[in-house]
């Protein structure tokens, strides 16, 4: 059985404080809100689900790592996700409740 010689997708690299983190998440901060917003109508729930993801990402250190375009495409998918998820749980309190 041969074994794999690829390199991991992190190679020795020298890790990021906690500062450079916070101030690439910022970067996004705003496409973030601007999804979740549209998705749940809701400025409290937005600014929540927003928090929730950043914080999400805050521990994914592969996406630290990616180039921005890839970034991009993983806040949006979060994003899309975490919203649509709110929503499921919210229309399915509602039922219980009617």
């Amino acid at each position: 059985m041969a074994v794999s010689t690829k390199a991991s997708s992190i190679e020795k690299v020298i890790p990021l404080t906690a500062h450079e983190k916070v101030t690439m998440l910022r970067a996004y901060e705003c496409s973030c809100y601007q999804i979740t917003s549209f998705m749940l109508r809701d400025e409290k729930l937005a600014v929540h689900a927003a928090k929730q993801i950043l914080l999400k990402l805050y521990t994914h250190e592969e996406w630290f790592y990616m180039d921005e375009a890839a970034r991009m495409a993983e806040v949006r998918h979060a994003a899309l996700n975490y919203s649509l998820e709110c929503r499921k749980k919210a229309l399915v309190n509602a039922l219980r409740n009617t």
